[in-house]
Order: structure tokens, then C-alpha cells, then sequence
């Protein structure tokens, strides 16, 4: 990733390759002052004629500066915000600053240049310069990453920008090199979750997986226990050993700890780790078993949750419980019929093998309840296909009887960019999930539909009432998300990274 520092310089005294400049929709003077920086008059009047500073747009200006040839980058970003702004404008405003820059970091790939300055004098900044500097810098990471691991041909290798040179004026240098520091931890964190979901399933098993939670850990400090597959067993954990049964690869379960020191509010992370989901017995089509690398998005999210707190040295005790298993057919495999027994004694019939992350979740909601004393309680799943139909390719589906929980994620998540919409959470639904034979059923009933909603439900059979618990569904959001221009088409989001790093910093402020 790129190197970032923050400057008080003017923009075109900074030794640099490329300089973008944001622009806001029809502020002439400001982008007609920008252009006659760059080139004659005549040319600033014709170039202006093709650039508003409308959102989304993008105008590159070679110049000579500095005795060598650079590339004037103006990427518009829309409406400016007003004085008098709600919290959702300002929300929506930093997501088109997010935007904006991503298109701009897209054109410096383009062009190949290794360093870049990028003047924010022309950003609203207040009321909280750190927190827009963190998220101009998490964005630029976010729009940089590109797995080229397995790239042979050096020529479809991203050029990588060495440094990059964040402009600002002096009054706010102090609050700048805070948020600088986050954005680099944030955006970092963000990235190592899309590269594990990006990486082959064969060379990311859940011993491989275990082992980055270990790595991460280790490097940062956290308390960090890991359950071999005899140990699952005797456990009594009927889910994660049930689903590990048919892979030859054994399974996991990890439990990270942070900050012990602040026992009296402690928020508990639960995330899906299927490293490979090919459904079972209940086999998926070959067309929905290919992003099936990405089923351990969850994990991924919690455990790189708790690299970026650690190094925040947020004041929270935070707790994360992942379940690491593959999912595949073999003499071994749960079968349709199956009954099985959780970690809190409840009993499952298996209708679908391919409705498996719910079972693995079960045995850590109920685990993670047992042992700790979870002020919040927050699971993050690839749980159902059906979640896109329900809220598209922009929101998570978040679940729960905790309003003002729900009301609050609701918030984060306009916030920190990764959005989620609560769906409801009714208890009609559960007569969905009932069985004959055993306490629940994993699948729902196609007479009631609502396949994310009671898979949800099907969930809050393993969580005590009295613990304040929301359930993340990312099956919409985790992979090939659409019009985002930071994210890579085709690869993996890091959806909840961002969201729960801004949700344990607010508690943290409580």
C-alpha cells in the first residue's frame, strides 16, 4: 500500500507525479482557479467547458511542472454540504468524497504514476477533521488493494503508488496525522479480510485460517484459543463437528480476546467461517459454487475487527468466536434426516446440508454466551442467498428484538459506509423452522418464504434473552458488489470491517 503523510503545503509544491483535485457541482471559480494552476487560460475556459465538478465525474490535465510532465486529476464530487446538514447528509456526503477518490486513485492506476498529492483544502472538514482525514485515507487503501498473488504476466500487475501526500490547511495538521494513522490501520485491516476471501479455498483451509487468527494475535497482543476437531467434539459442539464431518480437512474453532482490562462492557463478534461451502449432500449448481471461497467472509470480518482495535488501543473488552470448517460431500456428510445436538443441548433436524452456516453458528452464539458476560452481542454470516432479494447488493439484512441496537447499527452503518436495513424479526416466523423430530429444523418452510429472516430466527434459538444480540446477514453485500467504484469487480468487499470498528469506537467513547 502506499506510503501516506499529511502536508501543509499548496498542493503544487509537493514533488509529485499526479494531483487530484475534488471538485464540488458548479463551483466555478474554485475549479476555474484549479485550472489556470495548471495551464494557460485559454485552455482552463475550454477544459472547464468539460468539467462541472458533477458527481462522478473525472478530468485529466497533463502539465508541466516542476521541470518534468505531471497529471492534473479534478474528479467532481457532487453537491457541497451545507451549513445547516442533518447527520444523514453529512453521511452521504463523505460517501461521495469515498467515491470520488476512488475514481481518482482508479485514473493514478491508469496512468502509472508512483506518487500522488491530493488537495482536501476544498473538503468540509468540520466539525471533525480526523474523522474525514481517516476516511479519505481507508478509502484510498480500500480502492488500492488488488490481489495479484497468482498474476504471472507482470503487465496485469496494478502499479502500486509508493506515497501519497494528503493536503490540508495548517489549522488542522494536528487532527489530520490522528486520522491519517487511523485510516492506514482501518483500510490495512479491510484489505487483509478481502484477501483471505480472495485467496484459492484449497491454500485457505480452516487450519490456514486458524492460523491467521493466530498470526494476528501474536503480532498484536490478543488472548487467542484454538479448539481442534477431537476437542469440538467432546465439547458437545454437534453443529461445527456435524458440517466438518464430510471434508477430509479438520475444523477449527478460534476465540480471540481484547482488552480484559475493560471487563465491565464486553462486546461479543461471532462471524461464519465455511471456507468452502459447496453444500453438501444437498450439492449447490456449479454456477453457485464458484464465490464459495468467500463463505468465510464473516470470520474474516471479526478477526481482521480485532487486528484495527488492537492497534487503536480502543478502551473496550471485545470477544470473537469464528467456527472454521469446509462443507463438502462424502460417505461421511450429514445427510437430509439427520438430527443433531448443539453446544447448549437444543436438537436440529438437517432438511438442507446446504444451510449448514447456521449450524456452526448455533454451537458459537451458544459457546461465546456460556462463558462470556456479553454486554453486545453481534453475528456476522454469508447466511442466505435469499438476503440479496431481500435488500439488494448495498445493505446488509440485520435482525433482532433490540431496538435501539438495531437503531444504532442503522447509524454505524451510514457512517462508516458499510449500510445495513433491519428486516422484521417476527416470532410468527419460527413455526418456519419447526420440526417433529427435534427442537428446530434448519430449513424454513417454502410456505412461509422469508428464507433470511428465519434463518435469523432459526439463530435466536442459541442466544439467552436477556443478552442484547443483532444478526448480520452479508449474503448480499460480501462479494461482486456493483456501482462502488473502490471496490474490485469480482472480488470480496471486506463488508463489517468498517462497520464494527466504528461501532466498538463509540462504545468505547460511552
Amino acid at each position: 500500500m502506499s506510503i501516506h503523510r499529511i502536508s501543509s503545503q499548496p498542493i503544487l509544491q509537493e514533488q509529485s507525479s499526479a494531483y487530484v483535485f475534488l471538485c464540488h457541482d458548479h463551483d466555478h471559480a474554485a475549479i476555474l482557479e484549479i485550472m489556470g494552476s495548471l495551464c494557460s487560460t485559454v485552455c482552463a475556459q475550454s477544459a472547464h467547458e468539460e468539467f462541472s465538478g458533477q458527481e462522478g465525474s473525472v478530468l485529466n490535465v497533463p502539465f508541466l511542472i516542476h521541470g518534468a510532465i505531471a497529471y492534473g486529476i479534478l474528479v467532481g464530487v457532487g453537491e457541497s454540504i451545507s451549513q445547516q446538514y442533518s447527520f444523514e447528509d453529512c453521511c452521504a456526503y463523505v460517501e461521495r468524497v469515498r467515491r470520488a477518490l476512488a475514481l481518482a486513485q482508479r485514473m493514478v492506476e491508469r496512468l502509472k504514476v508512483v506518487s500522488v498529492a491530493v488537495d482536501l483544502t476544498k473538503v468540509a472538514l468540520e466539525p471533525d477533521a480526523t474523522t474525514m482525514v481517516c476516511e479519505c485515507v481507508t478509502i484510498w487503501n480500500i480502492a488500492s488493494y488488488h490481489l495479484a498473488t497468482y498474476l504471472t504476466d507482470q503487465s496485469r500487475h496494478v502499479a502500486r503508488v509508493q506515497s501519497c501526500a494528503w493536503c490540508i490547511d495548517d489549522q488542522y495538521m494536528q487532527d489530520a496525522q490522528i486520522g491519517l494513522v487511523q485510516g492506514d490501520i482501518i483500510g490495512s485491516s479491510v484489505n487483509m479480510d478481502r484477501e483471505w476471501c480472495d485467496t484459492p479455498p484449497s491454500m485457505l483451509t480452516p487450519r490456514i485460517l486458524a492460523q491467521h487468527a493466530q498470526d494476528v494475535a501474536k503480532k498484536h497482543g490478543l488472548s487467542c484459543t484454538v479448539f481442534d476437531e477431537n476437542q469440538i467434539k467432546e465439547m458437545g459442539m454437534g453443529g461445527v463437528a456435524g458440517v466438518a464431518r464430510g471434508s477430509d480437512e479438520p475444523s477449527r474453532f478460534v476465540v480471540l480476546e481484547y482488552g480484559k482490562e475493560f471487563a465491565g462492557k464486553t462486546i461479543g463478534l461471532v462471524g461464519k467461517g465455511v471456507t468452502f461451502d459447496s453444500g453438501g449432500l444437498s450439492l449447490k449448481p456449479a454456477e453457485g459454487m464458484e464465490p464459495q471461497k468467500d463463505d468465510m467472509a464473516g470470520a474474516a470480518s471479526v478477526i481482521a475487527t480485532m487486528s484495527a482495535i488492537s492497534q487503536l488501543k480502543l478502551p473496550v473488552h471485545v470477544v470473537v468466536v469464528t467456527p472454521m470448517v469446509e462443507n463438502l460431500p462424502s460417505g461421511k456428510s450429514l445427510k437430509p434426516g439427520d438430527i443433531i445436538r448443539f453446544y447448549n443441548g437444543k436438537t436440529a433436524e438437517i432438511l438442507n446440508t446446504d444451510a449448514e452456516g447456521r449450524l456452526i453458528l448455533a454451537d458459537a452464539l451458544a459457546y461465546i454466551t456460556k462463558h462470556y458476560n456479553i454486554t453486545k452481542l453481534y453475528d456476522i454470516a454469508t447466511l442466505t442467498g435469499a438476503c440479496i432479494y431481500a435488500v439488494g447488493p448495498h445493505y446488509a439484512a440485520v435482525m433482532g428484538h433490540d431496538k435501539p441496537m438495531l437503531a444504532e447499527l442503522y447509524e454505524t452503518g451510514l457512517k462508516s459506509g458499510d449500510r445495513v436495513w433491519a428486516l422484521p424479526f417476527d416470532p410468527a416466523y419460527k413455526k418456519a423452522i419447526r420440526s417433529d423430530l427435534a427442537d428446530i429444523s434448519n430449513k424454513g418452510s417454502s410456505r412461509y418464504r422469508a428464507g433470511t429472516i428465519t434463518a435469523g430466527l432459526f439463530l435466536s434459538y442459541f442466544v439467552p434473552e436477556d443478552v442484547a444480540w443483532v444478526h448480520t446477514d452479508i449474503g448480499s453485500v460480501s462479494f461482486d458488489v456493483p456501482d462502488k467504484p473502490y471496490y474490485r469487480i469480482g472480488g470480496a468487499t471486506g463488508f463489517g470491517v468498517r462497520l464494527f470498528i466504528e461501532m466498538i469506537k463509540q462504545e468505547a467513547q460511552k
